[in-house]
Parts: C-alpha cells; structure tokens; sequence
C-alpha cells in the first residue's frame, strides 16, 4: 500500500481519536507537544493537516504520519506502520497468517470470544508476574504497588510461545493486536503488544475484560491495544457511589485501590492521562444517580491543574448540582510519587483538605487558597525517605 492511499483512508480525525484527542467546534485543539494552556493547534480536515502556532511549541505543521511520528516518538517508518494499522490495513497480518496455513480464512470475534481471549491472555500475564526474570516485579515494588492487592501482570513476550498454542490461537492473537507482526517483515517473527510491560485490565460494565493497558518498565512508556482504549479502570464503579475520586492515570488509581481505609470511602476511576477523559468516563459517571461529589485527585503541575478546570465544567454539565472538588497535589508530584515519599495516612490529609472548584461566569476555576486541614486525619503525616 502507498503511503498516498494510507493517507486517504485515513483522516486526521480518526488519529486524533485514537489518542483521545478531539476539536472543538473551530477544529482547534490544545496542541500535545507542549504545555498548551489555550488551543493552540489549528487542525485542517479537508486536508487531513495541522499546524500549532503557539512559540514555545516546536512541533511545527504535519499530517497524518507526523502526528503519529510525534505522539510516539517514532521513525516515519515506524510511525507509516502504525498508520497502516489504524487504516485497517492488515496485510502484515494475513501475511504471517498465510505463512502460518495459506487456506486459513479470518473469522471476525464476536465481543464474547473477544473478551474470553483478553481475559485468558490477562491470566498468563498475571502467571508470568515473577517469572523467569523479575522485572515486573520490580517495577512494582519501585512504584510501592502490592501485586497482591492488585490485578496485575507482566508480559515477559512468552504469550505465542506456550505449550500446545495452535495456529488458530496465533491469529486470535493478532487479530485481536495482542499479537503484532515484525515491523521489519521478516517472515516468520513476530512479537507480543505489552512485552516489557505491567499489564492491567480495561473492565466494561458486566465487569469482563474490555481491553488492557500496559505500562513499560524501563521506557516508562504507556501501551494500549492499538485503535482500542474501550474499558474502564480499576471498572465501573459501584452504582450506589455517592463519592468518586478521578485520577489522572492508572498508577495513580492502582496507588488509592491498595489501600482499604480510601476504598471504604470513595470510589475510584482513572483516566488515560489528561486527554484521556473519554466519552465512556463520562457515560459511566452520568449513569451513578447518587453521586454527590467528584474528587479530582491529579499530578501538582501546570497540565493537572488545566484539565481540573477542564472536567469540573463537564462535569457540571452532567449534574448541576454535583459537588466538584480537587486535591492540592505537591508541586510536581503525582498521587504515587506521594506515597513513595510519605505514609499511607496523607491521602486521608490531603483528602480532608480538598477544595471546591468553582463556576466563574462561563468559565470553570477552582480556588487555590491555602485553607486550613480539617477533620480526624489533619494530624501530621510521616514522611518516607525518598525512593
């Protein structure tokens, strides 16, 4: 396929999409190579282009591959390969495949089988946790995570290669992208999605395996099924939650979800960093009719404290009378880097000192006083040494 009919079928949109990233009315966005406080980023549909324009950015102007060579940081090949996959182009796949049985045909999974192969695939990562190398493990204890508290794995890159998998199980396998061929198209090699990655489910509403997310352990890079981010983390919370905190990454609510003292309290939902508020966090907040209030719990920097203003206005468009409040995160710090610095007790501090955002005129803000701590948990809280 020509890189001219890989652009034509596939629009800048859809790219945008696929990481969470969507125009407003004027096809303007905050561009995601910098620190964008306005939009900055003018997107051109009709030619499937874009340009920021802001001076302290200098991803200049793109098209479709730029914007996938820039998001990941990739070569143009890598980044042309990524934009076959999400044009539905699957020619790298049939090949392996043919070279796997010439005559096989590709029957498409329902959600059922789907999800029966995710689940299944999540239960050799969490077997491979600890395994043959402790890489995963390590990772976790770095992040102060509790593998048994958790629902955790590692792909140490071994899915395809188990005893007894049949050359059906292989095309599931890369159908569904858990699989991938080799980016170089030598025969006969091809490689696991989350390899080198904690692996942590997407739950949908019935509470089965949707997707899952992967987070690198040495690159620190975040991986998703590709064209996939469906499912929920830790899942959909409970319908009787009065009050919810959102954090803005799945570290971050893996970090809360490990300790019973928060979880007898609130309940919690993780975003996919802050352009991951997507339209199925959204459903699944409107659907909590005794919902009260929603806590927003994200990183002490500039875009945390953005996307506060942002959410709180969805938010209040969801429920009018819904009780928005955020967290005063140190500066630069994240909700797992606290409790790698500090003990366990200061989410409950920070928790009783949270603060109201605030509606001012069409604008949603939120009030940076200082304030006071208030209730049984403003006692002082241990710090830890530093990790």
């Amino acid at each position: 396929m020509e890189i001219q009919e890989i652009k034509q079928r596939l629009s800048i949109n859809a790219v945008l999409k696929h990481y969470g990233l969507q125009c407003d009315r004027n096809h303007r966005l905050r561009c995601p190579f910098h620190d964008d406080k306005t939009p900055s980023m003018q997107v051109y549909p009709k030619t499937d282009t874009w340009t920021c324009f802001s001076s302290n950015c200098t991803a200049g102007s793109g098209d479709q591959v730029d914007f996938i060579m820039k998001k990941e940081g990739v070569s143009k090949h890598e980044a042309i390969l990524k934009a076959k996959d999400l044009a539905g182009y699957s020619d790298p796949v049939g090949s392996l495949m043919g070279q796997m049985n010439p005559s096989a045909t590709i029957p498409a999974l329902s959600m059922e089988q789907r999800s029966k192969l995710l689940t299944e695939s999540f239960s050799h990562f969490t077997r491979s946790l600890g395994t043959r190398n402790r890489s995963g493990m390590d990772y976790l204890e770095s992040r102060l995570l509790d593998y048994r508290k958790l629902s955790v794995g590692y792909d140490t890159g071994s899915l395809h290669k188990r005893s007894g998998i049949t050359e059906d199980h292989k095309r599931e396998l890369l159908q569904v992208g858990l699989l991938k061929a080799d980016k170089f198209g030598r025969e006969g090699v091809y490689y696991t999605r989350f390899n080198g990655c904690v692996v942590f489910p997407l739950l949908d509403e019935s509470g089965q395996v949707a997707s899952l997310y992967g987070r690198h352990t040495v690159k620190q890079e975040h991986h998703y099924l590709e064209g996939d981010q469906r499912g929920l983390y830790p899942g959909y919370p409970d319908p009787k939650t009065e009050r919810l905190i959102l954090t803005e990454a799945i570290i971050d609510a893996a970090t809360l979800q490990q300790l019973p003292e928060i979880m007898k309290q609130y309940s919690i939902l993780a975003l996919y960093g802050t352009n991951g508020y997507t339209t199925e966090h959204r459903e699944a907040i409107a659907a909590l009719k005794n919902l009260k209030e929603v806590i927003l719990f994200f990183d002490g920097d500039a875009a945390g404290r953005e996307v506060i203003k942002r959410i709180s206005k969805d938010l209040w468009q969801i429920k009018k009378d819904l009780v928005v409040t955020w967290v005063d995160t140190s500066e630069s710090e994240d909700v797992n880097s606290l409790l790698q610095l500090h003990d366990p007790g200061i989410f409950a501090h920070l928790l009783d000192g949270r603060k109201p955002c605030q509606i001012e005129s069409e604008s949603s803000s939120f009030s940076t006083e200082s304030g006071a701590l208030t209730g049984k948990n403003s006692k002082k809280i241990k710090k830890r040494r530093a990790m």
